[in-house]
């Protein structure tokens, strides 16, 4: 393969930025010392980004033939002193991917960087932590501005203004809570349970439509970290939005003990905002104030509002998460359209789920370095590509998350979103269902953010993959302690783990509540799943054959219904559309277990095996569920099956091994 070399001399990947001609690795402006042999191989990398560099590659161009060194040990040096640098791991690699006996590829997006000055600052020794605050540049070259509307800075100024007061509001409350409680150290130690209600927006407009959301989210936000609050996500509140919640009841709903509820009315000039603080036990105001807002003089009040608010509080505010701090928006527009994708998102459906996609893309076109729409982006890409769309399109759909989730961690390592962006990709076909490594970047998002529910949910999911149905549970939960009333795919992860810990009674009646909240393909296939296995099996046939994904019948609905069909003594319809489903381009491991069911079902052991293994080595290597499926029993005493069932007990033990969970017999 003929070298190419970046098309500048200059080049930035992460936060890290190389300098081809003089030889010299930044990260954030500081040079980093990197002896020469490490360097030439991230130069190989960089000159071909997202290809397999391999081994004899390496060897040709760093140790030729009349160098006699020990090329292995040599390698393996180089490889593990720029990991070291890159603060990379072999194991969950952001930069750095490890090809199994072929040699190495280099996984995160690569950028040129403009000419431009800038200072240096003198190497520090290899591997060591360093920080500075400039902010980075863009990967790519950032599409134009569109124009603000009007009004829309001056929103975005009362927002913060609010927040602000909102926040001085609850740690001033949670002070008074400690105060009256039986002992002050004991009340210390225990969180208060917070619930943050949309504002009721007492007047309408355009550029208010999502304000009322929009202040609620960014408090939440704000003392999601501060170890003395348990506040409830967004998603939990959402549902509040029309401002017509009684607040008592609301925080009965959430399990809160206290909630923070207010108004916001605008006027030609000014803005009036009142708030309150209510105990949830007796519904009793412990904390009330109002506040007038002129339009004209927004940034004054904004500075006198922080010079009111104790030092003790912003230095609480910043550590909490200091990646929002950052990346607050500019542009009011932005903030509006992002706000708009998130109250969108939160609830999917597919039109819902592509006007999120829109929303943040608009966001992106007013603020291109706006790193929560970049990994808000991301985000619903990757569930997209997972729910709606199909083979041909999904790989498209997890492309472009997995890119955009690099972006955002791009503008900022450390902001959760981007994480669990970069581990909702790693969720898709095109990220070949790597759960390890969505596990590992899930761990990250929620070091940063502990209230991100939806993390938690991804969690469940990869585990019950693995079939560690136990610690999807636990993730489950904890998704569910932060957000009540829970959401679409937390509930959608309840029905799968009831379905494959074989509680179909339940997994029906979970299923057919969600159907009244999305149109998501995969829970009327959870639902004529679980009503074949309840003996229900002509509704199960009907429902399965009905499903469709956009206009066409929904290929893992499809897969299904040609065991369903082969068990109920329909062979040749069976056969048919196990025939039509193999040479059809959608595929992934669930259809791919569907269609060993099926030749299980038909008297063909050899080819269920065969789908079987696919499936296992597609990402669902869920042992427990396939030595549990009633549509297997047929092959028990296969020998090729009870050899695919001892590979797969090993892997599910490593599994368990892996993650830290004890030992259990099936």
């Amino acid at each position: 393969m003929a070298e190419r070399a970046p098309a500048a001399s200059r080049v930035r990947f992460g936060t890290f930025e190389v300098d081809l001609e003089s030889g010299e690795l930044r990260r954030k402006g500081i040079r980093l010392k990197l002896q020469e042999q490490p360097f030439q191989l991230l130069v190989m990398f960089l000159e071909r980004p997202g290809e397999v560099v391999t081994r004899e590659a390496v060897r040709e161009r760093l140790w030729p033939a009349d160098t006699f060194v020990d090329f292995d040990h040599s390698l393996n040096t180089a490889i593990k002193k720029l990991r070291q640098v890159l603060g990379d791991s072999a194991d969950n690699p952001r930069f750095i991917e490890t090809m199994a006996r072929r040699g190495y590829r280099f996984i995160a997006p690569v950028g040129t960087v403009e000419a431009a000055s800038q200072g240096t600052i003198d190497a520090v020794p290899e591997g060591a932590a360093v920080e500075r605050t400039e902010p980075l540049l863009p990967i790519v070259q950032a599409p134009p501005i569109a124009p603000a509307r009007p009004g829309g800075a001056r929103i975005l100024a009362i927002a913060c203004t609010i927040l602000l007061v909102l926040g001085a509001m609850a740690w001033g409350a949670r002070r008074m809570i400690v105060a009256r409680g039986p002992a002050a150290t004991a009340g210390a130690a225990q969180a208060v349970h917070l619930a943050v209600l949309p504002l009721k927006v007492l007047t309408s407009g355009e550029t208010e439509k999502y304000l009322g959301v929009g202040i609620a989210d960014a408090v939440i936000t704000q003392l999601a970290n501060v170890r003395t609050l348990s506040v409830r996500p967004t998603a939990a509140v959402i549902k509040y939005e029309s401002g017509a919640a009684d607040p008592r009841r609301a925080g009965q709903e959430l399990n809160a003990e206290q909630v923070l509820s207010g108004t916001l009315q605008k006027s030609d000039e000014t803005y009036r905002i009142s708030m309150q603080l209510i105990r949830t036990a007796d519904g009793v105001p412990v904390w009330g104030r109002s506040y007038t807002v002129a339009r004209t003089d927004l940034l004054t009040i904004e500075e006198q509002v922080s010079q009111q608010v104790a030092d003790a509080l912003r230095v609480q505010l910043r550590a909490a998460v200091p990646g929002r701090q950052r990346n607050a928006p500019k542009n009011a527009a932005a903030y509006e359209s992002y706000l708009q994708g998130r109250a969108l998102f939160v609830n999917y459906s597919e039109a819902k789920m592509r006007a999120a996609i829109e929303s943040f893309e608009r966001a992106l076109q007013l603020e291109p370095d706006y790193a929560l729409a970049r990994a808000g982006l991301a985000i619903s890409l990757a569930w997209f590509s997972v729910r709606y769309a199909y083979q041909k399109d999904a790989l498209y759909w997890g492309r472009r998350a997995e890119e955009e989730a690099y972006r955002a961690l791009a503008l900022d390592h450390d902001l959760a979103e981007a994480h669990f962006a970069i581990a909702s990709a790693a969720g898709t076909v095109y990220g070949k269902f790597n759960w390890p490594r969505l596990l590992a970047e899930v761990d990250e998002a929620l070091k940063l953010d502990p209230a991100l529910d939806l993390a938690y949910a991804s969690r469940a999911r990869a585990f019950y993959h693995l079939g560690l149905f136990e610690a999807a549970h636990e993730a489950a939960s904890k998704a569910i302690a932060l957000n009540p009333d829970g959401n679409v795919e937390t509930h959608r992860l309840l029905v799968a783990l009831s379905l494959f810990t074989s509680r179909f009674a339940d997994a029906a009646a979970r299923a057919e509540e969600l159907t009244r909240q999305t149109d998501a393909p995969v829970i009327r296939m959870y639902l004529g799943e679980a009503l074949f296995y309840l003996g229900r099996q002509k509704e199960a046939a009907e429902l399965l054959a009905s499903v469709k994904r956009g206009s066409e019948p929904d290929a893992r609905s499809q897969a299904v219904l040609a065991a369903v069909l082969a068990a109920t003594g329909q062979k040749a319809a069976a056969e048919a559309m196990v025939d039509t489903l193999q040479r059809s381009p959608s595929m992934d491991h669930h259809i791919a277990f569907s269609l060993g069911t099926a030749f299980a079902q038909m008297g063909q052991p050899d080819q269920a095996v065969i789908w079987l293994r696919s499936s296992v080595d597609d990402g669902f290597p869920c042992y427990p569920w396939f030595a549990a499926d009633p549509l297997l029993e047929p092959i028990r005493r296969d020998p090729g099956y009870q050899k695919l069932m001892a590979e797969l007990r090993d892997r599910y033990d490593a599994a368990r091994s892996r993650y830290q969970l004890s030992t259990i017999s099936h």
